[in-house]
């Protein structure tokens, strides 16, 4: 059977969050959700280099939809990230 750790992403990660709040008063920060889910779907939050979060109001089903995905070439997104900066 596999281990807990191997079920776990691994390597560089992009997040893409969904976020419906009951009202414009709420405020749920999504490092909070990205907190919750390490040790669950990957080692630490930290490998969560990419993120992309979209807010929205849902007062009759207030929820998070999270997609946690690979970043294939993490080395190339790097390069590609420091030269868009420089």
């Amino acid at each position: 059977p596999l281990q807990k750790e191997d079920r776990l992403l691994q390597g560089i990660l992009a997040a893409s969050i969904h976020i419906w709040y009951p009202s414009e008063r709420a405020d749920l920060d999504e490092s909070l959700l990205l907190d919750f889910l390490q040790g669950r779907a990957y080692a630490n939050d930290r490998q969560v280099r990419e993120r992309h979060v979209y807010h929205a109001i849902d007062k009759a089903s207030p929820r998070a939809d999270i997609l946690i995905t690979p970043i294939a070439n993490a080395a190339a997104h790097m390069s590609f990230m420091s030269a868009a900066h420089s």
